[in-house]
């Protein structure tokens, strides 16, 4: 079995690498402005979060916010534990807190999404 496990996956790596070109040269020429997301939403100018959100608003509301709420626990979870703080995970107070991240870079389009999540979180409960 492990012998052919082992020329198993040597196959299956040539397959994938022979198909990656295409698929970045597919994901260059996208002609619809899908979103593939960012590697550090923080950093993320809130002029092209907006943008990614209007193309994208399942995928970038789900990438951000999860990166928010990550925020969030960090910082409660270096205070004391009465000062623990947390977005909401679903309904509508959900959207609203996520609408706020959206209203603030609507507003400072030049500020990034880091600075959104941070104003959000100086916002009393």
């Amino acid at each position: 079995m492990s012998s052919q496990r082992s020329r198993t996956v040597p196959v299956v790596m040539a397959i994938v690498l022979a198909g990656l070109p295409a698929w970045q040269a597919a994901a260059a020429a996208d002609a619809v402005g899908s979103s593939f997301g960012a590697d550090d939403p923080q950093a993320i100018p809130c002029e092209l979060f907006t943008t990614m959100h209007e193309k994208a608003p399942t995928g970038t509301e789900r990438q951000f916010y999860n990166w928010a709420q990550g925020y969030f626990a960090g910082r409660s979870s270096a205070g004391p534990v009465a000062a623990g703080r947390k977005l909401p995970a679903g309904g509508e107070a959900r959207e609203a807190a996520f609408g706020r991240l959206l209203a603030f870079c609507g507003k400072n389009p030049s500020a990034n999404f880091g600075a959104a999540v941070v104003a959000l979180w100086n916002v009393p409960d």
